[in-house]
């Protein structure tokens, strides 16, 4: 791929970049059989089609739209990237020293920057379909850089962790399209949200899933959260070795076992940790008050949703925590595989549940011995 001594202490931000989001077309990159997709001779094909066919800015009549290059959007992007202003056609005005940008202001005119974002197109604009046909996608517009990205940084993964992060990441917007709704307890009162799968160490995106309601309905999978975690698992199971693969996937199969996945209690519940635990999944997640085990009643878990906090509270936060587990066989005729699942809940200043499948072999006493230190300091232990 390129990488040198020299731009790793050089710090060569683009090459990096570009890994991800290729510059120009892979087939004509340089490197023999380079697999990656390609994003901005893409983008740069799609927004010069759009601006003739949709925009009608050939020339002929009206304002003329130059061809942009890869080149150019990439400076396009560089420019919202580095923009600090609220308006950010102040980056251009000389007399606002306080927001003026001499980069900016040299890498591309103003009248050329409006120029490409009144054009810019992620998606060959033919090909869209609206809401109501069949197979519908409320991400058509943009999904591109995402799908890019998460294929590049597949490829370029030789083993991915045993550890996983799920959770959703949100975007403001308010903006009536059908990917946009409205949040609680957001930073954003409106906007956008995809549901991610990190490694939980590196941060490396393995895959993505949008959030929106224009989904076929799963069968018996009706809260969104528990939904979310069945595409994903479906979506990355034909990256564990040995599993099927679409001969259409050009993805590399990075994953040694089923990844341990950590998620929080939006995604929690019995229909998840028995579907991951059929699939041979492991799983660990903080549990809804009204999601606890089915078939236990809810008196015999921590389930109160709130405690005065005085020195009596803190005190016996997380002493005398409930533990059930629940063995479960495998099924051949139904190909599903044995599990366990786990079930710990304690009292804090609200009630406080943790379901795991899979990821908890014993249980103890949360005090134990650490030893800390290095040499001969090596071995002085302590309680934590």
């Amino acid at each position: 791929m390129g990488l040198t001594k020299k731009r790793m202490l050089e710090c060569d931000a683009l090459f990096f970049y570009q890994l991800l989001l290729p510059i120009v077309d892979c087939s004509v990159s340089g490197m023999e059989g380079d697999p990656r997709m390609g994003f901005y001779e893409e983008v740069a094909k799609c927004t010069n089609l759009y601006a003739i066919g949709i925009k009608d800015r050939g020339g002929t009549r009206g304002h003329h739209f130059r061809s942009c290059t890869a080149e150019e959007l990439v400076v396009w992007d560089g420019i919202v990237c580095r923009n600090q202003s609220n308006n950010i056609a102040e980056s251009w005005m000389i007399n606002q020293s306080n927001t003026y940008d001499r980069e900016i202001s040299e890498a591309m005119h103003f009248r050329r920057w409006l120029d490409i974002k009144s054009c810019l197109k992620l998606n060959m604009y033919w090909t869209e379909t609206k809401r109501g046909q069949k197979n519908y996608d409320p991400t058509q517009k943009y999904r591109l850089a995402w799908d890019v990205m998460t294929f590049n940084m597949n490829l370029l993964i030789k083993r991915a962790g045993k550890d996983a992060t799920m959770d959703e990441t949100t975007w403001p917007n308010s903006s009536y399209a059908d990917m946009h709704n409205k949040f609680v307890n957001k930073k954003t009162d409106m906007g956008g949200q995809h549901v991610l799968l990190l490694d939980a160490k590196r941060r490396y995106i393995y895959a993505y899933t949008a959030r929106h309601k224009f989904y076929e309905p799963e069968n018996g999978w009706t809260a969104m959260g528990p939904v979310e975690v069945k595409r994903m698992v479906d979506i990355v199971y034909p990256l564990i070795k040995g599993n099927k693969k679409d001969h259409e996937d050009k993805r590399k199969q990075i994953f040694e076992e089923p990844p341990h996945i950590t998620m929080d209690n939006f995604f929690s519940g019995d229909k998840v940790t028995n579907y991951l635990g059929e699939q041979g999944w492991k799983g660990t997640m903080t549990c809804r008050r009204d999601r606890l085990p089915n078939g236990v009643d809810k008196k015999h878990f921590n389930y109160i949703k709130g405690a005065p906090v005085n020195q009596r509270s803190k005190v016996a936060r997380f002493n005398q925590p409930i533990v059930a587990v629940k063995h479960v066989l495998g099924d051949q005729v139904k190909g599903t595989k044995p599990y366990t699942l786990v079930h710990c809940s304690f009292q804090s200043t609200g009630g406080t549940n943790i379901s795991c499948v899979n990821s908890m072999s014993d249980v103890g006493l949360y005090v134990q011995e650490r030893n800390t230190g290095r040499g001969d300091e090596k071995g002085r232990g302590r309680l934590r």
